[in-house]
């Protein structure tokens, strides 16, 4: 079982890596997924540990354990990379599984 504090240092390591990535982010509104305007990539600037969600996400638990793949072998459609709700924005960040953005803000953040 996962504990409060590796929520809490996942988000950390999620909010580093996107901030760090911008230019792969994309966030969803009512016309679908687009890239974040100023104002938006503002808000992810200011957003706290706390702001960092992926309960919104359908496929948090099959994209953290790396089952979505299997899934997608067998005919299902493919998630939209990692999706996050930060600061009241759906954002997700192309090519990267929610763990695979984990161990990329932990390498970032100069962790082990």
């Amino acid at each position: 079982m996962k504990t409060a504090s590796f929520y809490t240092a996942a988000h950390k390591m999620i909010l580093a890596i996107l901030r760090a990535n911008r230019d792969g982010l994309r966030v969803y509104d009512t016309h679908g997924w687009r890239a974040l305007t100023d104002e938006e990539l503002q808000r992810l600037d200011h957003a706290k540990t706390s702001d960092v969600s992926y309960e919104g996400d359908l496929y948090d638990f099959d994209m953290f354990d790396g089952g979505w793949r299997a899934g997608v072998d067998c005919g299902q459609p493919a998630p939209h990379a990692s999706e996050y709700c930060i600061s009241g924005m759906l954002i997700a960040f192309d090519g990267k599984t929610v763990w695979e953005t984990v161990c990329a803000g932990l390498d970032l953040l100069g962790k082990e």
